[in-house]
């Protein structure tokens, strides 16, 4: 039966002892065959094989029995091991009948081998560590008696003999190559005679004292390897170490080679050992390590960075000026007195730095988080080196260099870079989603227009058409977030907006919520679209609110603050100018700083499922950015929360300007007579606007490309009286279609369409003349006749 078991302890270690013992991928070996044959005699078996696990698959070193494909292979993956079986087990396996044993019924090998009874034994380490096993299979199903499994067990025996034997001796010849390597890379030139002075080794950096090569000086007495060593001090002081049992180091100069030197020599039961090293350069160059030790004093106390030698127990034993005022000491002695351990916001960290140094020797550069002598937080890069006395750490030399302001940067940049690529994301989301909102509107207008008013699916359109109303709001705050929603901004003050939107925010947010205003002293007006700016107003306050369950304040307060370049980076890196502050208080619950962290991003919200969208301060953000604005948010728990709207200044006003006239759309039979061309990809779109258009008595020439429409524009005997573009095609976007149209037709009138304003968009339809006009999706039948009369009004066409 199947003994209980389980995986070794540490798997590592198992398969480091598999490697260790070098059996993997190896040809077939004379002794493992002989073992796998005894076990196929002695138990009567067809089928016997000794194989190795690793962490992948089942390696046969010997088999047999086995299908011939199989000898040929040599392994199978680990899932379909038979070795895996006993790998597992603390003793030996036998399974009587494999087509009904749960470990092996599954296992493809048993038939395609042709077996159905198993019997394995562990191959194991002297360590315990399993790395294989011994295993014979019969065609029958087989009862296993005790004999056989002692059987098994002793073959598995020798062939444990075998893997240790070969272990110790890989680890000899390691242990041997290692201790070549090392006195090959040793800074000493090392020999060994035998009692006789012969040499019995010498490595490669004893050539310059044997003026010869290593091999061609083994075997020889030292005296006729290094003539030049006779007589000398260097000779004496070897043949005295040899008298010694304890070996003796000394130092001297050989005149024949010009050089001192320093040497060891340890006598042994074969003969001595000496390590030599010449010494003549680190002679000569005494005064200059003194003048090193005058540089590195210098460097210590006068460097930027804070630099600080501690013991291992935490005192500080010296430390230069930086570190006292990076850790805001008022004095030198104040800073000794101080304890290195209690710089660090966690003690374990610094013990851990201890350790790491106890065994390497040198630490860093790390990011550490370090407390100030007043508490407060510096962020640093520390970077340190041990110095060690007898084997004893005794000293830490540490270099600090402070990064708290490149932190504060880096999070700002990385949060612009996240806010940004979001913002993207929800650009292009909502400008396809304008494309579709398009088409609904107008055909739900162009519908209704032809229903009888009495029609019973009137109502059902207009739901539909109120469906669409609503989804064109979530778009609009998606490119306010984006800032891709085109404005239209305007001269206005603070004051104005929050005195006329007082009694509405009021009445939203009900009786339990106090509104106070400060808005004196007068500031001064801004440019920005007067209805975004009032939806932040609105986002604001319902998130103030929700902050305030249980009723509260919110306060409006109006300011003015000038940004310069040496204050800029507290704000964002925003341009240095004059900006006009609305700060928006409330007394609510406030807000963790991870929660501050994420407040802007979409869809990010605090409320539970269904209480909130997760765009109202998003939308907030995006508005302010657009507007050429940025935004602070202070926030302490139970302490409520303060968003500050930072937005330029408005040029002083020095005349009125013209007034804007109102858009009236034209009549049904506007278009007669008129002919119009049509550039959008997006067929659905494309179809509702020749429609509209066609119902309004326009003749519409279509294209669905930039590429198209010129072809159009060329072919044409007669001019046509507007051009109607998306802005964003592919091949040619609808601004460069129109500067190639105009080329053919120079006063031309252009109207774009487009889901949003980006570089290609809106900023590129305000030149030209006549200018170039737009409208943006999605838009009502109105809206668009209004836009084709005023484009058609606004210039002659050049018939040219």
């Amino acid at each position: 039966m199947l003994a209980p078991g389980s995986p070794p302890v540490d798997e590592n270690a198992r398969l480091a002892a598999l490697r260790r013992a070098e059996l993997l991928d190896t040809p077939p070996e004379e002794v493992f065959d002989r073992l796998t044959h005894l076990a196929s005699a002695l138990l009567h078996v067809p089928v016997a094989v000794v194989s190795f696990v690793d962490e992948h698959r089942e390696f046969f070193k010997s088999a047999v029995g086995i299908p011939h494909e199989w000898v040929e292979r040599r392994q199978t993956p680990r899932g379909n091991s038979l070795a895996e079986i006993a790998l597992l087990a603390t003793t030996p396996v036998a399974i009587e009948d494999a087509r009904e044993h749960p470990l092996v019924k599954n296992n493809p090998i048993m038939p395609e081998w042709g077996v159905v009874s198993y019997a394995a034994v562990p191959l194991r380490t002297r360590d315990g560590y399993a790395l294989g096993s011994v295993y014979v299979a019969d065609r029958v199903p087989r009862i296993w008696t005790d004999a056989e499994i002692v059987a098994l067990s002793t073959i598995a025996k020798a062939a444990e003999t075998e893997i240790e034997l070969r272990i110790a001796l890989k680890e000899t010849e390691r242990a041997r190559t290692a201790m070549q390597t090392m006195l090959e890379r040793v800074p000493y030139a090392v020999l060994t005679v035998d009692h006789e002075w012969r040499l019995t080794f010498a490595n490669r950096k004893a050539e310059s004292l044997m003026r010869s090569t290593c091999t061609e000086v083994v075997g020889q007495p030292l005296w006729a390897a290094c003539p030049h060593v006779i007589g000398s001090e260097l000779e004496e002081q070897l043949r005295q170490a040899k008298t010694l049992s304890n070996g003796s180091t000394f130092e001297g100069y050989l005149a024949s080679l010009n050089s001192w030197y320093e040497a060891a020599a340890e006598p042994s039961v074969e003969g001595l050992t000496v390590f030599f090293k010449d010494v003549t350069a680190k002679r000569q160059s005494h005064d200059a390590l003194l003048e090193s030790e005058r540089r590195y004093r210098f460097v210590f106390e006068e460097g930027l960075t804070a630099n600080i030698v501690s013991a291992p127990d935490g005192q500080v034993l010296a430390c230069n000026q930086a570190f006292v005022t990076l850790f805001g000491f008022s004095c030198m002695d104040d800073a000794l007195k101080a304890r290195a351990d209690s710089l660090w916001f966690d003690p374990l960290k610094r013990e851990e730095t201890i350790e790491t140094l106890r065994k390497h020797g040198r630490f860093g550069p790390t990011e550490v988080q370090s407390r100030r002598a007043d508490g407060t937080t510096v962020v640093s890069v520390i970077s340190a080196v041990a110095r060690f006395d007898k084997g004893e750490l005794t000293e830490v030399h540490s270099c600090i260099l402070d990064i708290t302001e490149q932190k504060k940067l880096e999070a700002q940049f990385r949060q612009s870079q996240k806010m940004e690529a979001v913002g993207q994301l929800a650009g292009g989301m909502a400008h396809d989603f304008n494309n579709l909102l398009t088409v609904i509107k107008a055909y739900v207008q162009l519908a209704m227009s032809e229903l009888e008013v009495d029609a019973p699916v009137r109502a059902d359109m207009k739901v539909i058409g109120d469906a669409a109303d609503r989804a064109a709001e979530l778009t609009r705050q998606l490119l306010a977030y984006s800032r891709q929603q085109v404005l239209l901004p305007q001269r206005m003050n603070f004051r104005t907006i929050i005195t006329g939107m007082k009694p509405m925010i009021h009445a939203l947010l009900g009786p339990e919520i106090t509104l106070v205003d400060e808005l004196d002293p007068p500031v001064p007006d801004i440019e920005a679209d007067r209805s975004q700016i009032e939806q932040v107003l609105m986002n604001l306050a319902v998130n103030a609110r929700d902050a305030m369950p249980k009723g509260g304040t919110i306060t409006f307060a109006t300011g003015e603050e000038t940004i310069s370049t040496s204050n800029s980076e507290e704000h964002e890196c925003a341009r240095p100018g004059s900006y006009v502050t609305l700060a928006v208080r409330d007394s609510g619950v406030g807000m963790s700083p991870e929660t501050v962290a994420q407040i802007f991003e979409p869809f990010f919200t605090t409320k539970g499922p269904g209480k909130g969208t997760g765009l109202g301060l998003s939308t907030v953000y995006g508005i302010v950015k657009q507007s050429g604005g940025h935004l602070k948010v202070t926030s302490v728990l139970g302490s409520g929360t303060t968003f500050t709207l930072f937005l330029p200044a408005a040029a002083p006003l020095e005349e009125e300007g013209a007034s804007v006239t109102d858009v009236i759309a034209a009549a049904p039979d506007a278009g007669a007579g008129r002919t119009v061309l049509v550039v959008e990809d997006d067929a659905a779109v494309r179809r509702a606007l020749i429609r509209s258009l066609s119902r309004a008595g326009y003749s519409v020439l279509e294209a669905s490309n930039g590429t198209a429409a010129l072809e159009i524009a060329g072919a044409r005997q007669l001019p046509f009286d507007l051009l109607i573009s998306d802005v964003e095609m592919p091949e040619l976007t609808g601004p460069a279609l129109a500067v190639r149209i105009r080329t053919l037709l120079p006063l031309l009138p252009v109207l774009f369409v487009s889901g949003n304003s980006n570089a290609n968009g809106s900023r590129d339809c305000a030149a030209g003349s006549p200018p170039y006009r737009f409208l943006a999706k999605p838009f009502t039948l109105v809206e668009l006749m209004a836009a084709v009369h005023e484009s058609i009004a606004s210039g002659p066409v050049n018939a040219s």
